[in-house]
């Protein structure tokens, strides 16, 4: 137990920096702008935070209208626990396997149970903070829904406990597996990849599955479906406990007058699952971890003309560029949280609204993009932008590097090659993402192409401004010492900062457009000061970029 109390201390430490935060330079006159930085984020999410707040708070009152008031709570644990299962496969991944602490645990006289309940329990800790922040107003708003009192706040408490549990440890077993399975020579990374994403679709889909046969009504028993629900205040409920048992005992456990049998079921069923993780990590942990930083390559004759070729060099921001490109694609951590957007928000906007049905919804929104076509391609290039920002990629270019970032410094590279070998992993990445949604979106609005090309164009350009943005924030205070590369993206304050100063720039151009649009300016003259506005901050920032890595390369630690 004492091992497993001071892995799990230094595993906050390193992954969390907790000894930054709570040490005097931070109240130093230099780093007091990351204190009023924090204040600031929270001011700015507030407003949002109260909405979603009212959200939970009208879905419980319309619940309660219909008498299904105990489905709220089935809601949040269903939802709670898709969210811990999806970012725990990548999170377990990457502390498991990647983090740069392992080898040197493995080589100490530890026992290898404590290193894996160390880790989950690092993981475990994430999730809390995350669940947290969404579930804390579900919990208050159903404690109005069954005047709930000490009973129901210790009951909230033993069951926000346990609800990551489960979920975790069956995203601990699948990665477990999987690394177990796939550590065999050749294309491993290639191999780990895509069957990790193949999993993960298979399971969204199963959810969209159930979620559009949970609540089907036979054509003609509208009307009985309608009164079941108004008769039985736990239909809904029993419905999806059909398919979520877990969720209807958490439900239950506020819910029923046997709450102590359904609170032993949940916390029960949590424990065996937990437990059948810790098997199978003792099984297959350390078998799936030799040789994750190995690496082969195929041994082949060359002729001459073929080794002519393979010493044929390529400009230097393509190597940079190839470089930077492959540890995303490698590293789970880097893989989630920069690539994995150019699928999930196509799958989000385009393919779940298919599968769903719900897609002959936006019959209403279709019609009143139609009657507003101008300023609606307006609004979609700025969404485009907005997906820019909101990855990563540029504003950790640095940081991910880590403490080899010296190699890159001490090799004779030009300064513009690193700028554009760095810059062209998020674009392309943005292109990516905004070419599906375009194609997507024309699956539901058929537009011409010439309105298609307007926010694609003007999105992909507004990509460059933002992308330099990033990187020069990334280069002002790269995070390069750290064990864990989670770090390096997910708790890295240059990603706060860069979405805080790409919004301004973000806010300056939707300004400006509306003051075009009030001043009833021609379309294509908007579009062309658009585009000229967005091309000459791109040369200013590149410029720039290019001075400033001069001076600062060198004095990187």
């Amino acid at each position: 137990m004492n091992q497993i109390i001071h892995l799990l201390r230094i595993n906050l430490i390193n992954s969390f920096n907790i000894n930054t935060l709570f040490s005097k330079e931070i109240l130093k006159k230099k780093n007091i702008w990351k204190p009023l930085l924090f204040v600031f984020i929270i001011v700015s999410i507030a407003p949002s935070y109260y909405l979603y707040i009212g959200m939970i708070e009208n879905i419980g009152k319309s619940l309660l209208m219909i008498n299904q008031e105990s489905y709220l709570m089935v809601l949040a644990s269903t939802s709670a626990f898709m969210v811990v299962f999806f970012f725990g496969i990548f999170y377990v991944m990457g502390y498991y396997y990647f983090s740069q602490d392992t080898n040197l645990l493995i080589s100490l006289p530890i026992k290898p149970n404590n290193i894996v309940i160390s880790k989950f329990l690092t993981v475990l800790l994430y999730e809390y903070v995350i669940l947290g922040i969404f579930l804390i107003p579900v919990f208050m708003v159903n404690s109005t829904l069954v005047e709930g009192g000490i009973l129901y706040i210790i009951k909230s408490i033993i069951l926000f406990i346990a609800l990551p549990i489960a979920p975790l440890s069956i995203a601990a077993i699948f990665v477990t597996i999987l690394m177990k399975f796939t550590n065999i020579k050749g294309r491993k990374d290639l191999y780990r990849i895509v069957s990790m994403f193949a999993f993960l679709f298979v399971v969204l889909g199963l959810q969209i599955i159930i979620q559009r046969n949970m609540m089907s009504v036979e054509p003609g028993k509208e009307q009985e479906f309608i009164s079941q629900m108004f008769m039985d205040n736990k239909f809904m409920l029993e419905t999806a406990g059909r398919f979520y048992p877990l969720s209807k005992w958490f439900s239950l456990t506020f819910y029923s007058n046997n709450w102590i049998l359904y609170l032993g079921l949940f916390v029960g069923s949590t424990a065996l699952i937990f437990a059948l993780s810790l098997f199978i990590s003792n099984k297959f942990y350390f078998k799936g971890l030799i040789g994750t930083e190995e690496s082969t390559s195929k041994k082949k004759a060359l002729n001459s003309k073929e080794y002519s070729a393979v010493l044929k060099s390529s400009p230097q921001f393509i190597s940079i560029f190839l470089k930077d490109f492959k540890v995303l694609l490698r590293t789970p951590i880097y893989l989630f949280n920069c690539v994995s957007t150019v699928v999930i928000i196509p799958f989000i906007f385009i393919v779940m609204p298919l599968m769903t049905g719900s897609g002959d919804m936006m019959s209403p929104i279709i019609g009143l993009i139609e009657a507003n076509l101008e300023t609606a391609l307006l609004i979609f290039a700025g969404a485009f932008m907005m997906f820019s920002l909101l990855n990563p990629t540029a504003s950790t270019t640095f940081s991910r590097e880590g403490k080899h970032f010296w190699i890159d410094r001490s090799l004779p590279i030009n300064y513009s090659s690193h700028i554009i070998g760095r810059i062209i992993s998020p674009m392309v990445l943005h292109l990516a993402t905004i070419l599906a949604i375009t194609i997507g979106f024309n699956y539901f609005i058929k537009l011409d192409l010439i309105y298609l090309l307007i926010p694609f164009v003007v999105g992909f350009l507004g990509g460059i401004p933002l992308s330099l943005i990033g990187l020069i924030v990334d280069l002002k205070r790269p995070l390069l010492d750290w064990t864990n590369p989670q770090r390096a993206v997910k708790q890295n304050l240059n990603v706060l900062i860069g979405i805080v100063a790409n919004l301004i720039f973000i806010a300056g151009l939707v300004g400006l457009n509306y003051l075009f649009l009030k001043i009833d300016l021609n379309f294509t003259l908007i579009i062309l000061l658009d585009i000229g506005l967005i091309s000459l901050s791109s040369i200013v920032l590149y410029k720039y970029s290019i001075k400033y890595i001069a001076s600062r390369l060198s004095s990187i630690n």
